[in-house]
């Protein structure tokens, strides 16, 4: 019987994450998103829907950082970093909710950890 191995993390998949992630901006909206809800940035000053995912960011804390982008530029750059797989958003009502894909997350650090021990033995 074959051992099973961790799948090697698709070249093409980390590197349309780390393009997404190249913007400044669009990094810090990740950051924002990544962080989650921090209690003191009110949704538009109503409650929390139940349905939102408890881990998630509306997009109205998104907007409400001091990022001094537009919010067609802040939708653009959540749209980059929806494309490239590393956040889903949930609707709720007329809000958005982002939180980060961990198999995303999981990916990137398979490879960079994968890459890491290679430069250690090369450095050996």
């Amino acid at each position: 019987m074959r051992s099973e191995r961790k799948k090697k993390p698709d070249r093409e998949a980390v590197a349309e994450a780390c393009k997404a992630l190249s913007s400044p901006t669009r990094l810090k909206v990740f950051e924002i998103i990544r962080k989650g809800p921090d209690g003191k940035r009110g949704c538009a000053g109503d409650a929390r829907p139940a349905e939102a995912p408890a881990d998630s960011v509306c997009v109205c804390e998104i907007l409400s950082e001091a990022l001094n982008v537009s919010p067609p530029t802040v939708s653009h750059h959540l749209k980059e970093l929806r494309n490239a797989g590393l956040v889903e958003a949930t609707k709720c009502g007329q809000w958005q909710y982002y939180r980060t894909r961990r198999e995303a997350l999981e990916a990137l650090e398979a490879y960079f950890a994968v890459t890491g021990n290679k430069i250690k033995r090369e450095k050996i």
